[in-house]
């Protein structure tokens, strides 16, 4: 924890106490949460493939920074400068930023009132999201997920065409030759699906990784969302199937379309998708399933996670295969 504090003498808030445990750590990089005498905030060392260079924190915090001076009813993480006048600290461990730390508690998806609240919320950053003029914000060279979406993976690894082999599995296990079949077969769609239907809708500013996680409720209300590490232009339907992804939770939640009609009743208040937007939410909610597992390659560690979140997918498209007709009715409702 040395260096940690070393990082933080760079910064002159208030005096620096101790670290404590943060309620979750990220995955993507690596946070610690610290106890001013004042206040609480969270250093992180940015550790993300989406983090390339300086440039794409800049980038970021620029976008945050329009953001905290609109008129959003809820916080968002802004980057604190440090002695030197900068959002970062650049040490021989990395790259640093130093956050406020937001009380409240994680979003309930169980709860259709906090759903709701989400759907209004996800709407209001959308609507000031559009506000800004995209021309002006391209997210600079790097490994940006949400720009290469299917082109997004380890470079000797062509996701739509992967074996249990190629990524060191058993070569000799029957279920895992027919879950990767499979998986070959759908991404065969998925691709016609991002090649042909996905340019065509609607583009904006997108936070893209809006989940339960990264949202805080206090009384009643959300009073923060956070990480906004892959914010870029992306189809704005997508950032919708992200929270429906996240919020339905097909694989446990035995009402997962009465949630979605929770989403849209808050969401609608500010954005009516379009008709082709609304058509094609069962495939972009296939997508944003997907594209954890080519992110995830794309990281070059821990491939034996890959049969699991496979797994997940397929039961997902399953889950669409008999119920895709009732979810857009009761969607459009």
């Amino acid at each position: 924890m040395q260096h940690e504090f070393d990082v933080l003498a760079h910064y002159a808030m208030d005096t620096f106490l101790e670290t404590f445990e943060l309620p979750a750590n990220g995955k993507n990089n690596d946070l610690i949460g610290v106890r001013g005498k004042h206040r609480k905030y969270i250093l992180k060392r940015h550790t993300s493939a989406t983090y390339a260079t300086a440039d794409s924190i800049h980038y970021e915090a620029r976008l945050l920074q329009y953001l905290a001076a609109s008129d959003l009813p809820f916080a968002v993480p802004l980057l604190l400068r440090n002695r030197s006048g900068d959002i970062i600290t650049e040490t021989s461990r990395g790259i640093f930023s130093l956050t406020p730390f937001f009380d409240g508690r994680r979003l309930n998806a169980k709860s259709g009132h906090d759903v709701m609240l989400l759907g209004a919320a996800v709407g209001q950053l959308q609507t000031v999201l559009a506000r800004h003029p995209a021309e002006k914000c391209d997210k600079p060279a790097g490994r940006a997920l949400f720009t290469a979406l299917l082109d997004f993976s380890a470079p000797h690894i062509n996701p739509l065409m992967l074996t249990p082999s190629g990524i060191g599995l058993s070569a000799w296990d029957a279920d895992l030759d027919d879950l990767f079949a499979w998986w070959r077969h759908h991404m065969a769609q998925v691709q016609t699906f991002v090649e042909q239907v996905y340019p065509q809708l609607p583009h904006q500013i997108c936070h893209n990784d809006i989940t339960p996680h990264n949202v805080l409720v206090e009384n009643g209300q959300i009073v923060a969302i956070l990480d906004f590490e892959f914010m870029t232009v992306a189809a704005r339907a997508l950032d919708v199937a992200m929270v429906l992804r996240m919020t339905m939770r097909t694989w446990e939640n035995p009402q997962p379309i009465e949630t979605a009609q929770h989403f849209f009743e808050g969401y609608q208040r500010w954005i009516t998708l379009t008709d082709a937007e609304m058509s094609a939410l069962p495939m972009l909610i296939n997508l944003r399933a997907a594209l954890p597992i080519i992110w995830w390659l794309g990281r070059q560690q821990a491939y034996d996670t890959i049969p699991t979140l496979m797994t997940y997918y397929r039961n997902l498209t399953r889950w669409f295969a008999d119920n895709e007709r009732l979810f857009l009715e009761q969607a459009r409702a």
